[in-house]
C-alpha cells in the first residue's frame, strides 16, 4: 500500500485522502460507501416520528444527490454527449407522460402528486422526469447482470 500521508503533517487531510482513493481506484467504494450512509440516515430519518417531516422534506435533495452519484461517470471531465442526449429525453418523454397521466388519468388511472417532490409543472414535480431517469438505468443495470 502506498503512503499516502504528508509526512510534515499529523494528521493526514481530506485532499491527500482523496487523491490516495483517486491513484488506487478506491473511488467508486468511497463513493458507494457515502450513498449508503446517507440512504441508512434517511431510512432511520423516516423511521423515527420526530424527524420523520424533515427526511421527507430532504427527498428531492437525494434524488438529485443519487442521479450526480449516477451521472458523474458520464458526465464528468470527459462530457458522454450520448448519455446526455438520453438522459434528456427520457426525462423529458417521462415527465409528459406523468404530466398527461396526471390531468386525464391515462395510461395509470386518477392519481395526483403532494408537495413532497418539490416545484410542480402542469400539477406534475419537475424532479419526476430524473426519477424515472434513475429507475430506468437502476433497471438496465439490474438486467444485464
Amino acid at each position: 500500500m502506498r503512503d499516502f500521508i504528508d509526512k510534515s503533517k499529523k494528521t493526514p487531510i481530506i485532499g491527500d485522502i482523496f487523491r490516495f482513493a483517486f491513484d488506487n481506484g478506491d473511488f467508486y467504494f468511497i463513493k458507494e460507501l457515502f450513498i449508503f450512509r446517507i440512504f441508512l440516515f434517511g431510512l432511520i430519518f423516516l423511521l423515527v416520528p420526530q424527524t420523520y417531516l424533515f427526511a421527507i422534506m430532504l427527498t428531492p435533495f437525494m434524488l438529485i444527490l443519487l442521479a450526480g452519484y449516477i451521472f458523474y461517470p458520464s458526465f464528468g471531465i470527459n462530457l458522454n454527449r450520448r448519455m446526455l442526449v438520453a438522459t434528456i429525453l427520457i426525462a423529458l418523454i417521462t415527465f409528459i407522460i406523468e404530466a398527461i397521466g396526471v390531468a386525464t388519468g391515462f395510461p395509470f388511472g386518477n392519481y395526483s402528486y403532494g408537495p413532497t417532490l418539490g416545484f410542480k409543472l402542469f400539477e406534475t414535480p419537475l424532479i419526476i422526469g430524473l426519477n424515472w431517469v434513475i429507475v430506468i438505468i437502476g433497471t438496465g443495470s439490474l438486467a444485464s447482470n
